[in-house]
């Protein structure tokens, strides 16, 4: 398929398609739009479920009167975190609750409002959605840290919890930064909650164990500091055919020129790197055409990538089915 710099974001420039994907011939929709023509590869995409609704009632604050499932005393600061002691099954809420103690002899600061009637928090929490999948291939150097990121910040790797007033009152949050404080010997709880999904299509997860990961940020006089609490938590969800996250980084590193981009020297050793405008079920819709017989849609997710080092920098964009786990086009600026 050959797809121009325009019909991926958007003119920027002097772009240079590198490589393509030839088992897709393209054609365009009345819109403009570059969708995909019906191929023999439609036939292997798997059927996918229903989507996963979100449940009519709110979820149930978590009880902690028991013992912590997790618990972790670091820099002066204590966290506790408590999980369901059920498993959790497919299009079930997963409750949590993170109790924070100042263990310290000195104040500390952090953002977000802990009274009634405000909805910022100053705790972020996860579940680990890409470790329910097989691991995929080993990693080391800058593939490595790419991989991390895109399964650690990005659908569909992680879901992020909400607080759980929202669920419970239907309230919408701006997520203003407010900030707060807790003195020597003070603490606070707070009650999360997710919906645990893949969150393409909003689909059933495989059945596994994986990570909750609840993290606190907060400055102790001029320091910022940061600790973090995980524990596991049983998912039992149905029998998944669909591609893992792992294999769309796989699909992603098999593009010759986009590995050995990642490991030039000219990036230097102090990198960053981040993965843009993927497709979730609440952001802006995908490209995609239904392929006949076959529920499974050709859906292309573009995600860009960028690095900045100490001697240089760039900037790789992509077209993924992510149905397939291929590379439908590919272009490094």
């Amino acid at each position: 398929m050959i797809v121009t710099s325009g019909s991926i974001s958007g003119s920027i420039g002097a772009a240079v398609l590198l490589w393509q994907l030839a088992s897709v011939a393209p054609i365009t929709d009345p819109s403009g739009a570059p969708t995909a023509s019906p191929s023999s590869s439609l036939q292997a995409r798997p059927i996918l479920d229903a989507p996963i609704a979100r449940p009519q009632t709110p979820p149930t604050i978590l009880e902690t009167g028991r013992a912590p499932d997790a618990v972790i005393e670091d820099r002066g600061v204590r966290l506790e975190l408590w999980l369901p002691e059920t498993p959790v099954a497919t299009g079930e809420w997963l409750p949590a609750s993170v109790r924070v103690t100042n263990t310290g002899k000195t104040r500390i600061e952090h953002f977000g409002e802990l009274t009634p009637g405000e909805c910022s928090h100053p705790i972020v929490a996860g579940l680990d959605v890409a470790g329910l999948f097989d691991p995929g291939e080993g990693r080391a150097g800058n593939a490595a840290a790419f991989e991390r990121e895109f399964l650690g910040k990005h659908a569909p790797g992680q879901l992020f919890f909400d607080h759980y007033r929202l669920a419970s009152t239907g309230e919408r949050c701006d997520r203003r930064a407010v900030e707060g404080e807790l003195v020597p010997g003070g603490s606070f709880q707070l009650h999360m909650y997710v919906l645990p999904m893949y969150s393409w299509r909003s689909q059933p997860l495989p059945s596994g164990s994986t990570q909750v990961t609840a993290r606190f940020e907060f400055e102790r006089g001029s320091r910022e500091i940061g600790v973090e609490v995980s524990s596991e938590v049983l998912v039992v969800g149905s029998s998944v055919e669909y591609p893992s996250p792992q294999s769309i980084v796989d699909a992603m590193l098999s593009v010759p020129e986009f590995a050995a981009w990642l490991e030039t020297g000219d990036l230097g050793l102090d990198w960053n790197v981040t993965v843009e405008g993927t497709i979730r079920s609440d952001l802006e819709s995908p490209i995609t055409s239904q392929g006949p017989g076959n529920p499974a849609p050709v859906e292309y997710v573009r995600i860009a990538v960028s690095a900045e080092g100490a001697t240089g920098g760039g900037y790789a964009r992509f077209l993924i089915d992510p149905w397939a786990a291929s590379v439908a086009a590919f272009e490094l600026l």
